[in-house]
């Protein structure tokens, strides 16, 4: 299986950025969110999204 590996705003591979905004302080991540909208990086978005809802949903676990 070729995985696929996408550029996104900061030239980073895609799972690269993803990484590197977990790892981000709160107001580090909204600076990244504001770049990927203005980028329109509609696909970058959506997996912000979807890490923003399963943290909001960390409480239920523990």
């Amino acid at each position: 299986m070729i995985k696929e590996t996408r550029m996104t705003t900061t030239n980073e591979p895609s799972d690269l950025w993803m990484t590197r905004f977990l790892r981000e302080s709160e107001q580090k991540k909204k600076q990244l969110i504001r770049e990927a909208r203005k980028n329109n990086d509609i696909p970058l978005m959506n997996s912000i999204s979807f890490y923003l809802a399963q943290r909001d949903q960390q409480h239920l676990i523990g």
